[in-house]
C-alpha cells in the first residue's frame, strides 16, 4: 500500500460506454480522502449513477465492521 490509486474516473466513464456497474472497493480511501472522509467517490465527485456499488470498510478508518452501499 504505497498509495496508488486505480483510474476510477477512466473506469465509470468505460462502465459507462458499455452500459455496466462500476463497483468501488474504498476500504483504503473511506475515511481518509474526500473533504468529508467519504472516499474516492467524494474525492473525485463522482455520482451514485457513475460508482453505482461501494463497498467500504468500517474497520480501518471508523474502526468497527463493514457496508456495501448501492442504489437499489
Amino acid at each position: 500500500m504505497d498509495g496508488d490509486q486505480a483510474p476510477i474516473l477512466e473506469l465509470a466513464n468505460i462502465a459507462d460506454q458499455h452500459n455496466a456497474w462500476l463497483m468501488v472497493d474504498d476500504a483504503h480511501g473511506f475515511g481518509i480522502l474526500g473533504q468529508q472522509g467519504l472516499g474516492i467517490v467524494e474525492q473525485l465527485e463522482l455520482s451514485q449513477k457513475q460508482v453505482p456499488i461501494l463497498m467500504a470498510t468500517f474497520g480501518k478508518a471508523m474502526r468497527y465492521g463493514r457496508c456495501l452501499h448501492c442504489r437499489q
